[in-house]
């Protein structure tokens, strides 16, 4: 996270095993940002930051699941589980 709350270079460090959920987890970091600014007496540029996201998806309903184009379209930096900045 830059210091004006910008989130960039978002990768997958763990993969869910389904591109669609690691799709949706970095949309869901793009959709974030910008979070709110470092404070002023930060003295980096930026700072590391890990989310974990935690999806729940009836197994009845696993075949029907669809993801918005919006999110399909986010760029998959390599299929990893947990989100990271």
């Amino acid at each position: 996270v830059a210091c004006d709350g910008k989130i960039f270079q978002p990768r997958i460090l763990r993969t869910s095993g389904f591109t669609e959920m690691d799709h949706a987890a970095l949309a869901a970091l793009s959709n974030a940002s910008p979070l709110p600014p470092l404070p002023e007496t930060y003295q980096g540029g930026h700072v590391n930051v890990e989310f974990e996201f935690n999806f729940q998806v009836d197994s009845r309903q696993m075949h029907t699941l669809e993801i918005p184009p919006a999110i399909s379209k986010v760029h998959n930096t390599g299929a990893k589980k947990k989100a990271g900045l």
